[in-house]
């Protein structure tokens, strides 16, 4: 897995309303703003060991009750200014 584009109309309700999310050892490059906007519930996001080196700006906003982000072992060269807007 080396891109992610999650498009809401090829999956039920239930999906996403998960409230983790384990993407651990893929070969996801980027996170762009719009990858994760239909997940309202998610309270655990695991990337550790991917390839992402970029984080689009405000890229996990939607996610607005996640508590425990887990990006280890991935080659992130910068982060911008407004990557996490949004989290508390």
């Amino acid at each position: 897995l080396e891109n992610l584009y999650i498009n809401s109309t090829h999956f039920n309700h239930d999906f996403f309303n998960s409230t983790k999310i384990h993407l651990s050892f893929n070969q996801i490059h980027e996170i762009y703003l719009t990858t994760f906007q239909s997940f309202k519930n998610v309270v655990y996001l695991d990337l550790d060991y991917n390839n992402i080196k970029n984080l689009n700006d405000k890229c996990f906003t939607n996610l607005s009750k996640l508590i425990d982000l887990s990006l280890g072992n991935n080659y992130l060269e910068s982060l911008k200014n407004y990557t996490f807007y949004g989290l508390k």
